[in-house]
């Protein structure tokens, strides 16, 4: 932010601000007040993360210079611009809890908050077991407003449609939401903030949401049909977007 950083999260919860080459990274930001820096510092241990967190997606809103965490274990949370410990803003959307809060953009214009819950059944822990599962449907791409403090699927005219609670509800699901096949989301917002790119890693492909107008969260188009698992997306100083995959073993 403001030419800082860069800012990367670590796998023992904690959020690390680049300062240098003399003065190298320290301590930005962690997760809850109730981590034991003791316990969790310097941890790679997946079991502990749901004690010491694990930050996945971070995004600067501009206008206030706060950052925005999305964090596996403790949701979506938030951060002023002196960093501290991060202030939890959201931790369900319609009633369901979030299980594997991931990847997160924002809108620089509205301040609206896009991210992703790769799954509502699996864990990062048991990230392996999500990316594998054909059964697991439970992946949603969410919303927060920073206004009304609300969290919630993306929806068209005030109903639920394609993003909303995906999974094994089949058409039990409001509105007779369409069914789709997410896994590990991670979501992109185009430089024109008109539409959000996030990647279906079980189907190995990345899929294209309006997320303006009258087809807000309701056009899903395939942007990309990929060889490996998309893992990352990602845009570049031109404003192109680029992909970053795994390559899983079976």
């Amino acid at each position: 932010m403001k030419g800082e950083g860069p800012y990367v999260g670590l796998s023992d919860g904690t959020v690390l601000k680049w300062q240098g080459p003399e003065l190298g990274c320290k301590e930005f930001a962690i997760p809850s007040p109730f981590r034991t820096r003791k316990f969790c510092n310097g941890s790679t241990n997946p079991n502990l993360e749901p004690i010491c967190g694990r930050p996945l997606g971070l995004k600067f809103n501009t206008a206030t210079c706060h950052l925005y965490i999305a964090d596996a274990y403790f949701g979506l949370l938030e951060v002023g611009p002196n960093g501290g410990v991060a202030k939890q803003i959201a931790t369900s959307a319609e009633g369901v809890p979030f299980r594997f809060t991931n990847g997160l953009d924002i809108d620089a214009n509205t301040g609206m908050v896009y991210f992703t819950d790769s799954s509502t059944i699996f864990q990062r822990r048991n990230v392996d077991a999500l990316i594998r599962s054909p059964f697991d449907r439970s992946g949603r791409l969410l919303q927060y407003n920073p206004y009304t403090k609300r969290a919630s699927s993306l929806a068209h005219r005030g109903r639920v449609r394609a993003l909303a609670r995906y999974g094994l509800r089949g058409s039990d699901s409001p509105s007779g939401a369409h069914q789709i096949s997410i896994n590990n989301l991670e979501g992109w917002l185009s430089k024109s903030n008109s539409f959000l790119l996030v990647a279906e890693s079980g189907r190995m492909r990345v899929l294209r949401f309006n997320v303006e107008g009258e087809e807000q969260g309701h056009d899903q188009k395939v942007f990309a049909q990929l060889p490996r698992v998309p893992y990352n997306i990602k845009r570049n100083k031109k404003g192109e977007c680029q992909f970053y995959s795994i390559l899983l073993v079976k």
